[in-house]
C-alpha cells in the first residue's frame, strides 16, 4: 500500500484514496460497511417491534383496569399516544382482534361472573357499566350466541 496512513484509517475509502493498494482490504472494507448499513435497518424494526409490542401491552392493561367504566377507541388511543387510526391497526395487528372486540369479551366475562353470583340483569347491567339491559343483551349474543337469561 503507498498511503502513509494506518488499515484502519482507510476504513470506507476508495482504491483510489488509498492508492491502488490491497484489492482485498478495500473489497473487505467495502462488504463491512455495506453489512453495518444493513444493520442498521433491521435494528431500527427491533426497535419499533419493541415500542409496537410496549404499547399494546399498556393498551390491555388499560382496557382490562377500565373495562367497567367501557373506554371507547379514542380514550385507549391517547392512553398510549397513538392516532385512534393507528392504534386500531396496531392493536388488531398484535392482538389478532380490534380493541372493541377485547373489550367486548372482558365485559362479557364479567357480566357471567356477575350474573352467577346477583341472578340480576339490571345489576349485572350496572356493574358492567352499559347502559341498558338490551346493550348487555346484545353483547351476550354478540359474544355468546345466547341471551343473558339462557
Amino acid at each position: 500500500m503507498n498511503s502513509t496512513r494506518p488499515p484502519s484509517a482507510n476504513l470506507g475509502s476508495t482504491e483510489q484514496e488509498t492508492g491502488g493498494g490491497d484489492g482485498n482490504f478495500i473489497a473487505i472494507v467495502a462488504v463491512v460497511n455495506g453489512y453495518s448499513r444493513k444493520m442498521a435497518e433491521p435494528l431500527e424494526q427491533i426497535q419499533q417491534t419493541s415500542d409496537d409490542y410496549d404499547r399494546i401491552a399498556q393498551a390491555i392493561a388499560f382496557i382490562r383496569q377500565h373495562h367497567r367504566e367501557q373506554p371507547n377507541l379514542a380514550t385507549v388511543a391517547q392512553h398510549v399516544h397513538l392516532s385512534e387510526h393507528h392504534f386500531q391497526r396496531l392493536f388488531t395487528r398484535w392482538a389478532g382482534i380490534s380493541p372493541k372486540r377485547f373489550l367486548q369479551y372482558l365485559t362479557a366475562e364479567y357480566a357471567k361472573n356477575t350474573l352467577a353470583s346477583t341472578n340480576s340483569v339490571l345489576e349485572t347491567t350496572l356493574e358492567t357499566g352499559l347502559s341498558s339491559p338490551s346493550r348487555l343483551h346484545d353483547l351476550f349474543v354478540t359474544v355468546e350466541a345466547m341471551s343473558p337469561g339462557e
